[in-house]
């Protein structure tokens, strides 16, 4: 039986379980060691396991619902094998979508991009449907869910309005209260990278440049070094790689404790509220540290004093004169 779904395409029959394989390729390392190829793809639906070559007997097939090949893009992985079940959500289904595998198989590689190119489907349908056609599919009433709907929304843009704002009050408190402004953030930003020896600079919270994740993942190893692995971090020149990297920006800026509100979308597209934010929230992280930082405003540098505390009375003693003067 046909039955249309969300996205606009159609299924030919219902299954509770629909299984795909994707075999990636061999990686650089098994490249250099010469490793064979075990497994191949006959067809769409079939793979084969071969033996290593001294064993003689024949190659064992294995069918499934979809397979896919070495070569294949997580875009269509997505497509022929996962957004039918994602959609299906928007209909009141009850719809799971996991990976299985053993370890370095691909499957974080593979899920990352399912995720994220389901959730930008499910939104776009909802923005592409009237509202009240959308929220009949729920199981609670229409006008409760509407209000959920508008207040968690409104309680998340003022959560993060307040915390933008608690975080420019923060950084005013570190430049002796006076002002911030963005270009403030921006030479510290610039300072930052420069001194840690990279090369990297933006111009301005809008520097098209941005969207490549190179300069705040070097923003990030200078103010924590050994914080960012750089074996994940790619050119930024491909759309996936730059897809890896802002990902990768937004794990380990919370990792580190900033208040992060963006989504990877936001570093791609550079978006310039976001992007100051980001630069901002890192910054602010840096200076909280116990070597402080006191921002000069007037000229944009920056000076770094240590802050020392000690238990032991003997050290604190020494810290006074015969008069009791300090």
């Amino acid at each position: 039986m046909s039955t249309p779904t969300p996205g606009g395409s159609t299924r030919v029959k219902e299954e509770k379980i629909f299984v795909t394989v994707r075999v990636r390729p061999l990686s650089k390392k098994e490249l250099a060691l010469k490793d064979q190829v075990a497994w191949e793809c006959d067809d769409n639906q079939t793979i084969l396991y071969k033996g290593p070559p001294q064993d003689r007997a024949a190659p064992t097939s294995y069918t499934f619902d979809k397979v896919f090949g070495p070569a294949s893009q997580t875009e269509v992985v997505y497509e022929e094998g996962a957004k039918d079940v994602a959609m299906s959500a928007l209909t009141g289904i009850n719809a799971t979508i996991f990976a299985y595998g053993q370890t370095s198989s691909g499957k974080t590689f593979t899920m990352r991009g399912v995720t994220e190119s389901a959730v930008n489907d499910i939104y776009r349908h909802i923005e592409n449907v009237h509202f009240e056609s959308f929220l009949c599919n729920m199981s609670i009433s229409s006008t409760i869910k509407r209000d959920m709907l508008l207040l968690v929304t409104a309680f998340l843009w003022q959560l993060m309005r307040y915390n933008i704002l608690q975080l420019l009050k923060n950084l005013r408190f570190h430049s002796n209260g006076k002002e911030i402004t963005d270009n403030d953030i921006l030479i510290w930003a610039n300072k930052k990278v420069k001194d840690s020896g990279k090369h990297s600079r933006m111009e301005s919270f809008k520097d098209r440049s941005l969207s490549s994740g190179i300069f705040f993942l070097n923003l990030l190893g200078a103010v924590e070094p050994r914080v960012v692995n750089w074996s994940l971090v790619t050119k930024g020149e491909k759309d996936e790689e730059k897809q890896m990297n802002a990902s990768y920006i937004i794990s380990v800026a919370r990792k580190l404790g900033c208040s992060i509100f963006l989504l990877p979308e936001d570093i791609l597209e550079v978006n310039q509220k976001m992007m100051l934010t980001l630069t901002a929230s890192i910054m602010y992280w840096h200076l909280k540290k116990p070597t402080s930082f006191s921002l000069d405003t007037e000229n944009g540098s920056s000076c770094e004093t240590s802050s020392i505390s000690t238990s032991d009375d003997s050290a604190s003693e020494s810290s006074f004169d015969d008069s009791g003067a300090r």
